[in-house]
């Protein structure tokens, strides 16, 4: 008996691994979606309306279309003027959830951009913006097309390993 309950267990296990590689993917996706836009976004809702970095973050974090993106709300608990927006912009991104579902590229790039904070003119600091925005485009639809590849593969193969070490152990 204990060890058709054991084998249940294993199995079951195994086919949700299928499962969560599956939603692991589709939340990458989402999360580069999302920052390819908060990029294009951020470039235009700042030069449009003359704001600071942090009034912009404020101002993009308000209306809800990027709540996939955790660390803005960070940036706008934790901004107060006079705080350097640099190491909030790297403590924010560094302890949000979603940076662990990009690769190591994609979190230094994340990372990176509070480099430009103050350093560039508003045009530089604009055309940063637009290249990260085309960055994670990019990767997202290289990404995509991973995934209609190995879609089929990906999900079903903890079920398939279930069902061989069910195959196996009985």
């Amino acid at each position: 008996m204990m060890k058709y309950i054991g084998l249940t267990a294993l199995c079951l296990s195994l086919s949700l691994t299928g499962a969560y590689f599956s939603y692991a993917h589709k939340r990458k996706l989402g999360i580069l979606r999302a920052l390819s836009d908060f990029f294009n976004e951020f470039s235009s809702v700042s030069s449009l309306l003359s704001l600071d970095i942090a009034g912009a973050i404020e101002r993009m974090n308000s209306g809800g279309k990027f709540s996939s993106l955790s660390f803005l709300p960070l940036i706008s608990e934790n901004f107060s003027y006079g705080c350097n927006i640099k190491d909030l912009w790297i403590n924010s991104v560094s302890n949000s959830r979603e940076i662990n579902f990009l690769d190591v590229p994609s979190k230094d790039l994340l990372l990176s951009f509070s480099e430009a904070f103050g350093k560039h003119s508003k045009e530089d600091f604009f055309s940063k913006c637009s290249e990260y925005s085309s960055y994670f485009k990019k990767y997202a639809l290289k990404e995509e097309e991973k995934w209609d590849k190995n879609r089929t593969l990906i999900s079903m193969s903890g079920v398939l390993a279930a069902a061989m070490v069910f195959l196996i152990l009985i």
